[in-house]
């Protein structure tokens, strides 16, 4: 994640950043954030509750912090059954050699991950993967879970965010009874805010993360997200973004200010209105209905690092290939990524959805 100013409050209270926003003259905004993000060499984040900036500690004043509790590294069970990569071994590059799946239901759902350093970045802030339940009964009734995490807060702050956020909300996700499935992410995400919040005070330190969560429960997948880490879909009828980036860019092209491609290439495009751990409240987006599983459709969860150098159009014509492997997609989408500079981490989960019994809206 490129965001590296973490902001505290300002002294006048300017409610929801969306709400503010509609409410000054966006353009001027954006102007006077930019200068003060040039004036210090680092973005900004915008916090919920005000504007105000502080600079990152410099690595050689960073304070010993302690472990996260229950942390976890490559390939270790958590909630009874974790796949994929934590950033907790924040100087490597970890990558799916080949594709893998899960049965539960009329559903298997293949998948690979990759979580990589990028060419610039000396630490891996991100965290990704996959909750499968071991226990039959659990999985059939919660479904699989995919998470990605992007980490800020910079030396040993970045990674242990992302981990905690990943680790909260499976636990907390799995440990949810009887709720609507959606309704059981938002509050898994929401627990995973709290969690960063408090550790955060413990170690007197700011940190943050976004958070994009894929749930497969029956025949739907909830999607959930905060930040600029994003989910896409692939089907027959071409690629579509889940997920819309909490970004002062995403929202100067909502509102006509910008078009996609100059937001793209905008010196501001890290600047983020939202994220996990940055205000006492949180806004978790979700679609307001499930996404119907279709045969064959496939689902991207990545970090900035790929959809800031590798476009829409490469993503849905590589997802595209029918004859691929995950792990084939994923190596060519990393590949893609470092060839334009790789100037950040690069993490995704990539994932198939096979009906064994036919289309689900069939």
């Amino acid at each position: 994640m490129r965001v590296r100013i973490l902001l505290t409050g300002w002294a006048a209270d300017i409610g929801d950043a969306p709400g503010f926003l509609r409410a000054v003259d966006l353009k001027s905004l954006l102007q006077g954030l930019a200068q003060t993000a040039h004036r210090w060499g680092h973005k900004i984040f915008i916090k919920r509750q005000g504007l105000a900036t502080r600079q990152e500690i410099p690595p050689g004043e960073v304070s010993e912090t302690t472990p996260l509790t229950g942390g976890f590294s490559e390939a270790t069970p958590l909630t009874g059954g974790f796949v994929g990569y934590g950033a907790s071994d924040s100087t490597a590059d970890h990558s799916s050699p080949a594709d893998a799946s899960v049965s539960f239901g009329e559903l298997e759902v293949s998948y690979n991950a990759v979580s990589n350093t990028g060419l610039v970045r000396t630490r891996n802030e991100d965290a990704c993967g996959l909750f499968i339940p071991p226990d039959a009964q659990v999985l059939n009734r919660m479904g699989v879970l995919a998470v990605l995490a992007d980490g800020m807060g910079g030396h040993e702050c970045g990674d242990r965010a992302s981990n905690l956020v990943l680790e909260s909300v499976g636990r907390s996700y799995y440990e949810s009874h009887g709720q609507n499935p959606g309704d059981a992410l938002v509050q898994a995400v929401k627990a995973a805010h709290e969690a960063v919040m408090a550790d955060a005070s413990k170690i007197k330190r700011d940190m943050g993360s976004t958070c994009s969560a894929l749930l497969f429960h029956g025949n739907d997948a909830y999607a959930v997200h905060v930040g600029d880490s994003r989910i896409y879909r692939w089907r027959s009828s071409g690629l579509e973004q889940l997920s819309s980036d909490d970004s002062m860019v995403a929202e100067m092209v909502r509102r006509g200010m910008l078009t996609a491609e100059q937001a793209r290439r905008h010196p501001d495009r890290s600047v983020l209105l939202n994220a996990v751990g940055q205000s006492e409240e949180l806004t978790v987006s979700r679609a307001s209905t499930p996404c119907r599983l279709r045969d064959g459709d496939r689902f991207l969860i990545c970090s900035d690092g790929l959809h800031g150098l590798v476009e829409n159009d490469e993503i849905a014509e590589l997802m595209s290939a029918n004859h691929s492997s995950l792990a084939a997609v994923n190596g060519r989408l990393l590949d893609l990524a470092l060839a334009r500079g790789g100037g950040d981490n690069i993490s995704m989960v990539l994932m198939r959805v096979h009906h064994r019994n036919g289309d689900a809206e069939a």
